[in-house]
């Protein structure tokens, strides 16, 4: 075990846990002697892994001589105690905890209490279509019973055999679609939209699966939420917005018919919920949107992890319900709260979650005329280095942040100004079009003088950015808001007004 391993472990912990852990060590009066709790203590206080601190923390305890051993023996230790925690947190009917309960009697050689908890678990797992927990439970029902041999059970043994096939067949094909949707995300996750035909070509591949020819194929409750969940990235990827709400409700149906589930995992219900109310601001359907955000943000949270989460899911639900209605100041209202948030949760949050939080803030910021904040914000991003989600907001990010800079300063030396803002999308990218145009754009504008003159350079740079707009390429539209207010001497708040009640009007 690496020596910064147990440091990583123990910086992992949430409130919770951390708070557990340390009273099972302080009631261990072993522990305690031994220097367990004082490097515990020592490793949780830790900003930054400090060799010499642990050693220095040890030195007086028996630890000491043979730290390496007694840091694993002390991992050991925390893991178990993690684990019964996570044991308390679950319902005492989860059947994941039926499973262990029943297996701990079957070693025990106590058959019939085995068969007993195990057939109370595979009732919860079969009504909640867990097909996990279903399978893991049948089959250690099938080894009780084999060890218990009587004869009396040889229609029960037939009848849980055949219902074991049965829900591995069923799992076999919820994997086969956890496989198309996972791979189905990366796309959406790394591309967005694009238009690489390589990319194309291996979506439309997963949709030609057998499994995705109607959701008729999906043979159990899990596999049909997976269905529905890449329709609804399938149809997102393609920039239809309507078809992919419709997919998102369908889903999100699922899983309310079956409220077991989502008390079994809340977290990917919130993520469908959260995806929900997203399609529906775009769409400007505010008040089913708001109805779907308040039910979100009434959710209830178990641990630290499932809090970071949260509060990512809806912070960025109210930024999007806001900026999409033109309701700026209502999304800075909450910016503090958005900035204490991530200092606290950053480290447990999606990175995904991060990048959209601070880019909503950094165009807010940036059409209300606020540019060094909106250029701080941007820069938060950039010094965050390539991460391997949302590519797209990244490099609009940067691409914000030079336009923003080069309006803001008199360049001398454009070449290195450019230079030192290197172009960030690659030619297969969705966003390569829009940043050549844009880079090519500052040099022309760059050499342009007279005041007349670079205000028709602005109305030329919005003209430009129109085809990129109706294309709904991330950032065109902030752009060609900026490019217009210069080029009409407007602040960028009166041009988004005018676009919201053009819309609303159309």
């Amino acid at each position: 075990m690496k020596s910064d391993f147990l440091y990583r472990f123990v910086r992992s912990m949430d409130e919770g846990e951390t708070r557990y852990c340390r009273a099972q060590l302080q009631q261990d009066d072993r522990c305690v002697k031994r220097g367990y709790l004082a490097l515990f203590d020592a490793l949780a206080s830790m900003a930054e892994y400090d060799a010499e601190a642990v050693v220095h923390c040890v030195a007086d305890f028996p630890m000491a001589s043979s730290l390496a051993v007694e840091k694993i023996r002390l991992y050991q230790t925390l893991l178990h105690n993690i684990k019964e925690l996570h044991s308390k947190r679950r319902s005492a009917n989860d059947p994941f905890q039926r499973l262990q309960e029943a297996q701990v009697l079957f070693d025990m050689g106590m058959n019939e209490e085995a068969v007993e908890v195990a057939s109370k678990g595979l009732t919860q797992a079969v009504y909640m279509e867990d097909l996990w927990m279903e399978v893991g439970l049948r089959d250690l029902l099938r080894k009780v019973y084999k060890h218990m041999g009587k004869k009396q059970l040889t229609m029960t043994r037939t009848q849980n055999e055949y219902e074991l096939v049965m829900a591995g067949k069923k799992l076999s094909k919820l994997l086969k679609y956890t496989q198309i949707s996972d791979r189905m995300f990366d796309y959406v996750r790394n591309y967005r939209v694009t238009d690489s035909v390589a990319v194309q070509r291996g979506i439309e591949e997963l949709m030609s699966a057998p499994e995705m020819k109607d959701s008729n194929q999906a043979d159990s409750l899990p596999a049909q939420i997976k269905f529905f969940a890449i329709q609804q990235l399938y149809h997102l990827q393609k920039n239809d917005l309507a078809t992919s709400n419709e997919m998102c409700k369908r889903q999100l149906g699922l899983w309310e018919q079956n409220p077991d589930r989502i008390k079994n995992d809340p977290l990917v219900y919130r993520s469908v919920l959260s995806n929900l109310i997203g399609k529906l601001t775009l769409l400007g359907k505010t008040d089913e949107a708001l109805s779907y955000l308040n039910k979100l943000d009434a959710m209830k949270v178990l641990s630290r992890r499932d809090e970071a989460l949260q509060f990512g899911y809806v912070e960025l639900q109210f930024q999007l319900f806001y900026m999409n209605q033109g309701k700026l100041p209502e999304v800075l209202e909450r910016e503090e709260k958005v900035l204490v948030g991530l200092k606290r949760y950053q480290k447990g949050m999606e990175e995904s979650s991060v990048l959209v939080l601070l880019y909503n803030l950094g165009i807010t910021h940036m059409i209300c005329e606020n540019t060094n904040a909106a250029i701080a914000y941007f820069e938060r991003i950039l010094h965050l280095g390539k991460l391997p989600v949302r590519l797209d907001l990244q490099g609009i990010a940067r691409l914000l942040r030079l336009l923003l800079m080069f309006d803001k300063e008199d360049i001398l030396d454009l070449k290195h100004f450019l230079r030192n803002s290197n172009a960030f999308f690659e030619r297969k990218d969705r966003g390569h079009e829009l940043e050549t145009t844009v880079r090519e754009w500052i040099a022309v504008h760059n050499a342009t003088v007279g005041t007349m003159e670079r205000r028709q350079s602005f109305g030329e740079l919005a003209t430009l950015l129109a085809p990129f707009v109706k294309s709904r390429i991330l950032g065109a539209e902030e752009m060609y808001i900026w490019a217009t207010a210069r080029n009409r001497r407007m602040t960028l708040t009166q041009v988004l007004n005018e676009q919201l009640n053009a819309s609303t009007t159309a």
